[in-house]
């Protein structure tokens, strides 16, 4: 496919040529001399300007879009003029506020509520907090007043109480045999007349009655160890778990208490936080209505992004949130916006000095350079998806007139380099051929095919580096065998030789398919499989019986069988092919 191309452009280069030399022969009996001058450019050394050229439009470089921030749609009251330069903080558009003024009066009420509501729940949470410590408090106390009336009886009253009753026994065991003894020595002055029978008895009466006395207080005694002291033990041990418990309940209690205070003030705290987020927003919304210029710039009207958009920018009209309004460029630094090919991405850089020329002022040339060189390619996704460019941005730096704008048409000459005192030719004159650089080169009444070194290049010639030397003369474009006949000159053409070179190998290409197809063939009359491609044609009901006989068949009608099912699936592709 390369080659032909290259033998078509050859072809029409060629005509080219042809007419040009037409032209000079009949117009000049010495056209020899004029053909050389005309199509033959001579070598020279000069100094060469490498730049790359692209166009596209002015921008600023700062850019502000300005759009409605209020919610729903709002009615413009006011609005500054398009064509206006503003100053940073001037008022470009003011909105009705009259519906978010109620709304923000009717706000401040919830507001004041949810504050009074909310300040009640926290001192709520306090009394609420400082109850449960009393509460608590006096719950531990009952506890530790029971535990120590516990060890107050136990170590304390109880020795005491049964120290005394045992005290009491023996001093009643003291007082009965004091008596006894009295009573003895009653009984000895009565025998001797000492005594009287009264005296006697009022002892005998005494010993009873300290009897009866000293059993009271062993039964006393047995009574407080059998049966009051557990009692009084188990009762004190009770109230100690009693007050044990208590405690806990009034734990458990103060806690759920604590719990639905809290539960409370953090909802009247939500709904305080609700109201004043609503306030805030409400008198954001009113801040809004009012917008004022961001930076300096110039004031441009948006307009639609697509046709069947139908809006305009003037007071009175009902403008979205979000709707874009105002284009607000700083035109006091300005930026052309252009497209560079990958190929030449290596030789730019950041701060790279270029030209711009405006198209309304095309005699006027600006000092540039380059802010801004995108990371990744930008294609052309419609135009051409394989075709990758690179955006780049130019900052004019000189001072623009006062009528310059955003969105003139402009081209940006970046400057790579200055070559000085170096071979160059015409871009033209540089042609590939095998993947090298050539040029044709007149040696007396030849054309040379001469391999250059090339350096670099812009939109007209081209850095020769080595190959050709000053005052050689090389042929503008690749010349056919008639031109260089009717020039006087001895050249066997490029093309010519391609067109041979093809012509050959389009018959060894048909040799070698013809050698395939013989080969298949021969292959396939001796072969006893099926190809696949006729089993795939034959219904999978009936395929065990075409195999059956295609067993039977000879290598010849194998042969046949399979080159009409080859000839079927063409036709059928040709019959597909017509109904598209």
């Amino acid at each position: 496919m390369n080659k032909r191309r290259l033998v078509i452009s050859s072809v029409v280069a060629a005509l080219g040529f042809g007419l040009v030399l037409w032209w000079a022969l009949s117009g000049e009996p010495q056209g020899m001399r004029k053909t050389l001058q005309g199509p033959y450019h001579i070598v020279r050394r000069g100094d060469l300007l490498i730049s790359i050229t692209e166009g596209g439009a002015l921008e600023a470089v700062s850019q502000v879009t300005i759009s409605s921030e209020v919610q729903g749609q709002n009615r413009i009251i006011s609005l500054i003029d398009e064509g206006t330069y503003v100053k940073k903080g001037q008022l470009l558009v003011e909105f009705d506020s009259a519906n978010l003024t109620d709304q923000l009066n009717q706000r401040e009420i919830s507001y004041q509520g949810a504050l009074s509501s909310y300040q009640q729940a926290k001192e709520n949470l306090e009394i609420r907090k400082s109850l449960n410590a009393s509460q608590i408090k006096e719950a531990e106390l009952k506890v530790k007043f029971a535990i120590i009336d516990f060890e107050k009886y136990r170590d304390g009253e109880w020795p005491l109480e049964l120290k005394k009753a045992k005290a009491n026994i023996t001093l009643a065991e003291a007082e009965l045999t004091r008596a006894k003894d009295r009573l003895a020595w009653t009984e000895q002055l009565q025998k001797k007349g000492y005594a009287t029978r009264s005296e006697l008895e009022a002892d005998r009466l005494t010993v009873k009655r300290t009897e009866l006395e000293l059993e009271q207080t062993k039964g006393k005694l047995r009574l407080m160890e059998k049966y009051e002291h557990p009692q009084r033990i188990t009762r004190f041990e009770a109230d100690c778990e009693q007050s044990q418990q208590e405690l806990g309940r009034v734990k458990r209690r103060a806690n759920a208490e604590l719990s639905q205070v809290t539960a409370d003030l953090r909802a009247k705290e939500a709904t305080y936080s609700l109201q004043q987020t609503k306030l805030k927003w409400t008198r954001g919304q009113i801040g809004k209505t009012k917008i004022y210029a961001p930076q300096d710039g110039l004031v441009i009207y948006a307009k639609p992004r697509h046709r069947w958009q139908q809006f305009e920018i003037q007071e009175g009209a009902m403008i979205r949130e979000r709707q874009e309004m105002i284009q607000l460029p700083d035109t006091s630094k300005i930026k052309v916006a252009v497209k560079v090919h990958e190929s030449r991405m290596s030789q730019l850089k950041r701060g790279q000095l270029a030209y711009v020329t405006i198209d309304a002022l095309p005699k006027q040339r600006f000092k540039a350079k380059i802010t801004q060189i995108a990371l990744m390619p930008d294609p052309q996704r419609w135009t051409n998806p394989n075709l990758k460019v690179y955006n780049t941005d130019v900052v004019i730096e000189d001072q623009l007139p006062p009528d310059v704008k955003p969105g003139m048409s402009a081209k940006a000459e970046i400057l790579i380099a200055k070559l000085e005192v170096t071979l160059n030719v015409p871009i033209q004159a540089v042609t590939t051929r095998e993947g090298r650089q050539i040029c044709y080169r007149r040696n007396g009444k030849r054309l040379e095919t001469i391999e250059v070194e090339v350096g670099m290049y812009n939109e007209t010639s081209i850095e020769i580096r080595a190959g050709l030397e000053e005052g050689d003369r090389i042929l503008l474009s690749p010349p056919s065998a008639n031109e260089a006949e009717a020039l006087g000159l001895s050249l066997i053409p490029v093309a010519e030789v391609d067109a041979a070179e093809l012509k050959e190998a389009e018959v060894e290409v048909a040799k070698l398919a013809a050698a395939k197809a013989a080969e298949k063939a021969k292959a396939l009359s001796g072969s006893a499989a099926i190809p696949q491609a006729l089993l795939d044609r034959i219904p999978a009901d009936r395929r065990e019986k075409f195999k059956e006989r295609w067993q039977q068949m000879t290598p010849e009608q194998r042969r046949k069988a399979a080159e009409r099912s080859s000839t079927g699936r063409r036709e059928g592709r040709r019959e597909r092919t017509r109904d598209r």
